[in-house]
């Protein structure tokens, strides 16, 4: 027993290091320097940086991989007396590590922080202004979505601008004495003040995170605690999206993640409240809700399915309508929506994309809203087997319904999603490593997979290589993503055909 406790300790402490060989090939020093340029660029490109980073990512893995071998033998054993605090331990650590990275997967933080400071310092609703509108103000060259009103919910914009004023009242005279958008070799307090917004972003998703991976050990029975929390708080893919990324997902997951503890604990109302709330931090959480629907359908009946629903909708709109009004109202919505059918990136659909608009001569505008309106709808027409499952099985468990939810985020990313990016697997891995299984194993492995797309992708755009157009870059990145959770899945399913029964 005592080799397993050490073995899952030296495994957590190479994950540590592995995070700040991260570190070292992309610090945020040198990073803010280059404004928009992510790790490829940042890189120049270089064939050994893309080596070695695919070696930190399959390192990261494979640990994770080993970890939770070792843990569940330490759980058959029924001995883990220690293990959850250094469970959190090691996470804390390869955390507060990574808090040093520059965040070259995304540039989102950026983003994050600008319009965060347009609500604070000058008064302009995100859902509305463009920051190209205020182009001039500081930070404006490190924003990668300019013309674009946000994408997110008035809840997300909320919290984010509590972010920035906080940011801004712990400022010092030297940052706040930015206020042209200058660069890094211009004023070097550009770069001082910006660390400490993009920190404070990455602090907040770190924490939310925290929340989740307590409410994720709240769900699942006393004895897998330690084994749901390793899968998720030290999984690779959500130490990069949460202290590298600083994506805003975790706040997202813990509204979902609250509705479902509302709903096992037969709360209906509360919980369908809560997924309101999550659906205004995005409003693709609104995607789960026949999931919810049919577990309430479950335990109450048609009628009181159909009442609480009623009012929680009524409930909801005017709920929604207060959230909405100090930032424009709804009247923001139908740009935002329309906005959101204009990009298509790593899945089939841009694929489909690419060959209306260049193979078949089709004109941008009609092919992206072709592609916008096929991929959700087969999304739907694929999910109905399971939703029709689902209502005439009666669920055993009260797991069955992050199972549910879980497996339809899951069918919605790799089906229905025409943008498509790695941090988007956190939902449904956080909901499924509340079941462990072959799902939750499948759901890491699409998660390793999509990092690897991305970072194969970034540095072959980059690199320009001769004869590797955006079709090919397309492909192969589509490739990277559904190949290996394919195989996963078969190899899954051909253990369990050869397993004695």
């Amino acid at each position: 027993m005592a080799t397993h406790q050490l073995r899952l300790r030296l495994l957590i402490l190479a994950q540590v290091a592995l995070c700040a060989a991260l570190v070292w090939l992309y610090p945020l020093s040198a990073g803010l320097f280059k404004p928009r340029l992510g790790w490829a660029m940042q890189s120049g490109a270089n064939p050994t940086s893309l080596v070695i980073h695919l070696s930190i990512y399959a390192g990261l893995f494979a640990i994770h991989f080993v970890s939770l071998k070792t843990l569940r033998g330490m759980i058959a054993s029924g001995r883990v007396a220690g293990v959850g605090i250094v469970i959190w331990l090691g996470w804390a650590f390869c955390s507060f590590i990574l808090l040093f990275s520059f965040p070259g997967e995304s540039a989102d933080v950026f983003d994050y922080a600008f319009r965060g400071r347009m609500m604070v310092e000058y008064g302009y609703s995100p859902l509305v202004t463009t920051p190209y509108e205020l182009r001039d103000f500081p930070f404006h060259r490190y924003v990668s979505w300019s013309q674009w009103v946000d994408a997110y919910g008035p809840i997300w914009e909320y919290v984010s601008a509590a972010v920035a004023g906080v940011t801004r009242a712990l400022a010092s005279p030297a940052d706040l004495a930015v206020v042209i958008n200058q660069t890094c070799e211009n004023q070097l307090a550009v770069c001082h003040y910006l660390t400490k917004y993009v920190t404070a972003y990455r602090l907040l998703a770190i924490g939310l995170t925290g929340v989740c991976g307590w409410l994720i050990g709240r769900l699942v029975r006393r004895e897998e605690t330690q084994s749901a929390q390793l899968a998720f708080l030290l999984n690779p893919l959500t130490l990069i999206a949460t202290a590298v990324g600083a994506h805003n997902e975790p706040l997202l997951i813990g509204f979902v993640l609250l509705a479902v503890f509302a709903f096992v604990r037969s709360q209906f109302v509360i919980g369908l409240l809560l997924l309101v709330l999550a659906a205004h931090v995005k409003i693709t959480a609104l995607l789960v809700l026949p999931a919810f629907a049919l577990w309430l359908l479950h335990q109450r009946g048609w009628r009181r399915t159909l009442s609480v629903l009623s009012g929680v909708g009524v409930i909801g709109i005017a709920l929604s309508w207060l959230l909405y009004a100090p930032l424009g109202g709804w009247a923001s919505l139908p740009k935002n929506f329309f906005e959101r059918t204009q990009i298509s990136t790593n899945s089939w659909a841009e694929l489909v994309y690419l060959g209306l608009r260049f193979g078949l001569g089709w004109a941008r505008f009609e092919s992206q809203q072709i592609v916008a309106r096929i991929a959700p709808m087969l999304f739907v027409l694929i999910s109905l087997p399971f939703l029709w499952r689902w209502l005439r099985h009666r669920p055993d468990s009260p797991l069955a319904l992050p199972r549910w939810v879980g497996t339809l985020v899951l069918l919605y990313l790799l089906i229905g999603s025409y943008w498509f990016q790695a941090w988007y697997v956190l939902w449904p891995l956080a909901l499924l490593c509340c079941v462990p299984g072959k799902t939750s194993q499948i759901t890491t492995t699409f998660g390793f997979a999509a990092l690897v797309s991305a970072i194969i992708s970034d540095y072959l755009r980059s690199a320009e290589l001769p004869g590797v157009g955006v079709w090919q870059i397309s492909a192969l990145a589509v490739a990277i993503i559904l190949i290996p959770v394919l195989l996963h899945t078969v190899l899954i399913r051909n253990r369990e055909e050869q397993s004695p029964e």
